[in-house]
């Protein structure tokens, strides 16, 4: 299925994720499979003013905007929600 990335600031993505669960009130992505016009997944994923993210607590680089594109378009293939192993 064909995949349409939109990388914004941090602040905007939850805005078009808001129906998705939030880790420390955050939203850092999500994807979105749209059936019109013709079926297609939507990523969102932080714009480069983000350049990496931090655990909100304690500081440690944890997560990319790179690592959250893939994870994202993992479930435009297919993966689910529940993020089986």
């Amino acid at each position: 299925m064909p995949v349409t990335i939109i990388a914004l600031p941090l602040f905007k993505i939850g805005k078009h994720c808001s129906a998705f669960k939030r880790w420390y009130n955050v939203i850092y992505g999500c994807a979105v499979v749209r059936e019109k016009p013709k079926k297609h997944c939507v990523v969102f994923i932080p714009d480069k003013s983000v350049p990496n993210l931090a655990w909100p607590i304690g500081g440690v680089l944890v997560v990319t905007p790179k690592m959250i594109l893939t994870h994202e378009k993992a479930h435009c293939n297919g993966w689910p929600k529940s993020h089986p192993h």
